[in-house]
């Protein structure tokens, strides 16, 4: 005999992760510090060295959240300059826009599908 009310929980919470895999880009606005990172983005494209300095993050973390952001489609990496440096700048579907204390993020999707966010900085 099964256990009607565990089973239903086990696929609640494998529909919960679900829903994570369609959305991993909102996953980065979660974190207020993947948020800053991301953030200044609005400003150009940057080392993971700069960023590292602007935002008072170690840099081995910096480094983890790119790899990030590059996987979910969120920023693109590039070479730039004599020595070949790695910059990082938003992805062509990202559009972050400041206006005031609020910072709206746009990001188009595939199709129709289309994520907004307004953030207050």
């Amino acid at each position: 005999m099964t256990n009607r009310g565990s089973r239903q929980r086990r696929n609640r919470r494998a529909d919960d992760d679900d829903d994570d895999e369609h959305n991993p880009e909102a996953l980065a606005f979660v974190d207020p510090v993947q948020r800053r990172v991301i953030m200044r983005f609005a400003d150009g494209s940057f080392t993971a060295d700069g960023l590292a300095d602007l935002t008072g993050v170690e840099l081995s973390e910096v480094q983890r959240m790119l790899e990030y952001f590059v996987e979910v489609h969120l920023v693109v990496r590039q070479r730039e300059g004599v020595g070949h440096e790695m910059y990082y700048a938003l992805h062509p579907r990202v559009r972050i826009t400041r206006d005031g204390e609020f910072t709206e993020v746009r990001i188009r999707g595939h199709g129709e599908d289309r994520m907004e966010l307004s953030l207050r900085a």
